[in-house]
């Protein structure tokens, strides 16, 4: 039995036992996505964030507008340099619409952005071609990720390859596996809340004020920081773990026990 993550290798082998269940990371096309330049003041003077995902309600898109909200809240009148960087924040909500139901939520989001008065900092991104999505992964500050309990993450695994902090749901397959540490280095961040999402975006944004016990940093070091360089140097170097090339060693290996 070959399971996607430690999370799912979790529910598997508590049902089936452990014997003879592997995990096999999904391929991730991190060869595609590691020309990007890791260039930190270039990203963080871009003031981009992006999120990957169909609009799914388990995608949760609304935690992020209100992160965006509680983000502009907190930092914006705690000096003049925070609101002046605050003032040209972006979040790309990057996504397919499969069908009516999607469209219909993408309208409620766009009446919630309103609602919180963020609609400014905020931009759809509707069906865009794979090019547009990669060639934003590689501009952006930070990617948001707020699905809990995802089982993988490949969205994940493609902002850490493209030098986009990821900043992920504080569960399941982003935790697990992909926003571990690499070389005693944090390769993204983790929140559930959004307070927690709008400290880490601040982080990243080199805003002042910004308290790190408040932040998720990871689990395994609560309190301690790094650089957003050492961060993104950090994630695209752990990331080839989840290669195409990974993938094929490791299938083989398993398959052929059986074949």
């Amino acid at each position: 039995v070959l399971v996607n993550s430690t999370w799912t290798y979790g529910h598997i082998s508590g049902l089936w036992g452990k014997r003879n269940t592997f995990i096999v990371y999904p391929p991730c096309d991190v060869e595609g996505l590691a020309g990007y330049p890791l260039d930190d003041s270039g990203r963080v003077a871009r003031r981009l964030f992006v999120s990957i995902g169909q609009f799914r309600p388990e995608k949760d898109h609304a935690l992020q507008l209100r992160a965006v909200q509680h983000l502009l809240t907190k930092y914006q009148s705690l000096s003049k340099k925070n609101k002046k960087i605050l003032s040209d924040v972006k979040l790309y909500l990057i996504g397919s619409c499969r069908d009516e139901g999607d469209q219909s939520r993408v309208k409620i989001l766009q009446e919630l952005a309103k609602e919180l008065d963020v609609e400014n900092h905020v931009e759809f991104k509707l069906n865009a071609p794979f090019s547009d999505l990669c060639r934003w992964l590689g501009e952006a500050t930070a990617g948001l990720h707020t699905m809990w309990n995802e089982h993988f993450g490949i969205g994940v695994v493609e902002m850490q390859t493209a030098g986009c902090i990821p900043i992920a749901h504080d569960s399941a397959g982003p935790r697990m596996d992909i926003v571990v540490p690499s070389g005693g280095v944090a390769t993204g961040l983790l929140a559930e809340t959004p307070e927690e999402y709008a400290d880490a975006m601040a982080y990243v944004l080199g805003l002042d004020d910004v308290g790190a016990k408040s932040i998720h940093w990871c689990k395994w070091k609560e309190g301690e920081t790094w650089t957003t360089e050492e961060m993104r140097v950090a994630g695209r170097a752990s990331s080839q773990r989840f290669s195409e090339e990974c993938f094929k060693n490791q299938f083989k290996v398993h398959v052929r026990k059986v074949v």
